[in-house]
C-alpha cells in the first residue's frame, strides 16, 4: 500500500472525514456538534495515515471506518448501530462520487492510479470535485431538511 505524506490528512482525510459524517448524521438525524465532529475526523485521519503502512490492501479502509465507528461512539454516547449505518452511509456516498469522479480525472489529466504513488498532491486534487459535491449536497440537505422521516429522533437519544 502506498502512504500519503502528512499534509495530505490535513488537506483531505480531515475535511472528507468530517463531511462523509456531516451528511451521514445529518440524513440519519443524529445530531452531533461540528467541534465533536472535527476531533473525530482528526484523531481518525492521524490513525488511518498510519494504517496505511500496512501491507494488506484496502486493510486502512476498513480499520479507519472501525476506529471512525468506535471514536464516535465513544465521544457522542449514541446508539452504536444509529452511528454504524450512519457512517457506512456517508462512506457508500464517497465511494459512488470516487467512482464516478476518480475516471473522469484520471482521463481528463492523462494520469493512472500509479501516478498517485509519485505525485501525493495528486490525491488532494483529485478529491476536490468529490468534496465540492459532498458539500453541496450536505448545503442542500440542510437547506431542504431532508432526512430519512421514518426514523424518529426519540430513537437516537440513547
Amino acid at each position: 500500500m502506498h502512504t500519503i505524506p502528512w499534509y495530505i490528512v490535513l488537506v483531505q482525510s480531515i475535511p472528507e472525514a468530517m463531511l462523509l459524517m456531516m451528511i451521514g448524521f445529518h440524513l440519519f438525524r443524529l445530531d452531533i456538534n461540528i467541534r465533536t465532529i472535527l476531533i473525530i475526523a482528526t484523531i481518525n485521519s492521524v490513525l488511518v495515515y498510519y494504517f496505511r503502512y500496512l501491507e494488506y490492501f484496502f486493510i486502512h479502509t476498513v480499520l479507519g471506518l472501525l476506529t471512525l465507528i468506535i471514536l464516535t461512539v465513544i465521544l457522542t454516547k449514541k446508539n452504536p448501530w444509529k452511528i454504524f449505518i450512519s457512517i457506512l452511509t456517508g462512506i457508500t456516498i464517497i465511494a459512488v462520487l470516487q467512482s464516478i469522479t476518480l475516471p473522469i480525472c484520471f482521463n481528463m489529466t492523462e494520469t493512472t492510479p500509479e501516478d498517485l504513488t509519485t505525485n501525493p498532491w495528486l490525491n488532494f486534487f483529485f478529491t476536490i470535485p468529490q468534496m465540492l459535491i459532498m458539500i453541496i449536497l450536505y448545503a442542500y440537505l440542510r437547506y431542504s431538511n431532508y432526512n430519512f422521516e421514518y426514523i424518529t429522533k426519540e430513537e437516537y437519544d440513547g
